[in-house]
């Protein structure tokens, strides 16, 4: 639609303002070459090579996306990887781990706004709709065992998410302590569990939690 280099061209008016565009396509082409002031994140959903391969139908091949955000990054944008949904697999940990690899390998922590890390959750009768498109063999979503949460919304067993989370938290860490990473719609035990401390007391990610003010009257 060409929307995004007006949304881009539109920010520069509100500096103080920031605009994150979010995708799993490669087309940067829009709005690439639009100035702005510095205030726009752009955003990648990822998953392993595997798992796009397996369960995200009609979306850009990861290395399309990660080089669409070097093209991003080298036009001084901002960047930011969204990890979600992580979808727990047999071999998941081989898988994640590669994309951690290919993330640091390419990108530094300082041109990285914020790494979010989100378990696959979705509502109930989406199931039976997945069940029918993809069956019960050809998919891992559909191969899963999910739960009720109280936000009304399938999840994985919470230690399974603790075990994905943790070990997602502690590979980036290992590359570089500097990555600011968080957890998407998560309980607090799980926030505590996986990386040992919650949003509001971790310096790196504060930022990231400050409530918004209310307007008056």
């Amino acid at each position: 639609t060409l929307y995004s280099a007006k949304l881009v061209d539109f920010f520069k008016q509100y500096p103080n303002w920031t605009l994150e565009f979010k995708t799993k396509s490669n087309n940067v082409k829009n709005f690439i070459h639009t100035p702005h002031a510095g205030n726009v994140i752009v955003s990648w959903s990822l998953n392993p090579k595997p798992v796009v391969e397996k369960e995200e139908h009609g979306t850009a091949p990861l290395d399309a996306r990660l080089k669409a955000a070097r093209l991003a990054r080298d036009k001084g944008f901002t960047l930011a990887f969204h990890i979600d949904p992580m979808i727990y697999h047999p071999d998941w940990q081989s898988h994640y781990l590669g994309l951690v690899q290919q993330i640091t390998q390419h990108f530094d922590p300082l041109e990285v706004s914020h790494i979010s890390l989100g378990a696959l959750r979705f509502q109930p009768e989406q199931r039976h709709l997945m069940r029918e498109r993809f069956g019960l063999k050809s998919s891992w979503v559909t191969q899963g065992e999910h739960f009720l949460g109280k936000d009304g919304k399938l999840r994985y067993d919470s230690y399974i998410r603790q075990k994905m989370f943790s070990f997602m938290f502690s590979e980036f860490k290992k590359h570089n302590p500097s990555w600011k990473i968080f957890l998407c719609m998560e309980n607090k035990e799980n926030w505590l569990n996986a990386t040992g401390a919650m949003p509001s007391k971790t310096k790196s990610i504060q930022h990231l939690f400050i409530r918004a003010p209310r307007a008056i009257g």
